[in-house]
C-alpha cells in the first residue's frame, strides 16, 4: 500500500499504468483506517473507490490527509465481504506497506458502500486477484 501515488498533481485524477484497465467504479464510498503504526494515517475518509486490473484506488474527498490510497493485491491481506443485518455492506482487510512507500507496517481497513454495490465490487475484485496471478 502507498499513498499519494495513485493521483494526478492537481489531486482530481487517477493515474493507471500502462496497460491497467479500470474495472469499477464507486462513489459514496467510506474508507475507515483503523489504528496503526502510521502518524495521523487513521480515521474515517469519504470518497470514491476504484478496483484496476492491478489495485484498489481510494481517491477521498477534498481537503483530506491523503489524495489517493493504494493497495496493490499483492499487498492486501484478511480480505472479507461483511453482510450486516443493520447497516451498509463492507469489505474489510488489512494492506500490507509497499517498500520504498511513505508508510510501513500493516494498516487494517474497511470499505464501506453506503449507496450499495459491495457485492459486486467484491466478486469483481476476486476475479481480477485471480487474473492477475496468472
Amino acid at each position: 500500500m502507498s499513498v499519494n501515488t495513485a493521483n494526478t498533481p492537481d489531486g482530481h485524477g487517477v493515474l493507471i499504468y500502462n496497460g491497467e484497465v479500470i474495472l469499477v467504479f464507486a462513489r459514496g464510498v467510506v474508507m475507515t483506517i483503523e489504528e496503526n503504526d502510521n502518524q495521523n494515517l487513521q480515521g474515517k475518509y469519504d470518497g470514491a473507490l476504484y478496483l484496476t486490473s492491478h489495485r484498489v484506488i481510494f481517491m477521498p474527498e477534498e481537503n483530506q490527509m491523503f489524495r489517493s490510497f493504494e493497495m496493490p493485491f499483492s499487498s492486501m491481506q484478511d480480505v472479507h465481504l461483511e453482510q450486516p443485518i443493520f447497516g451498509a455492506n463492507y469489505l474489510r482487510g488489512i494492506a500490507v506497506a509497499i517498500p520504498g512507500s511513505q508508510l510501513y507496517g500493516e494498516v487494517p481497513w474497511r470499505l464501506t458502500f453506503n449507496k450499495g454495490g459491495c457485492i459486486d465490487f467484491g466478486k469483481t475484485l476476486l476475479e481480477a486477484v485471480d487474473r492477475a496471478s496468472r
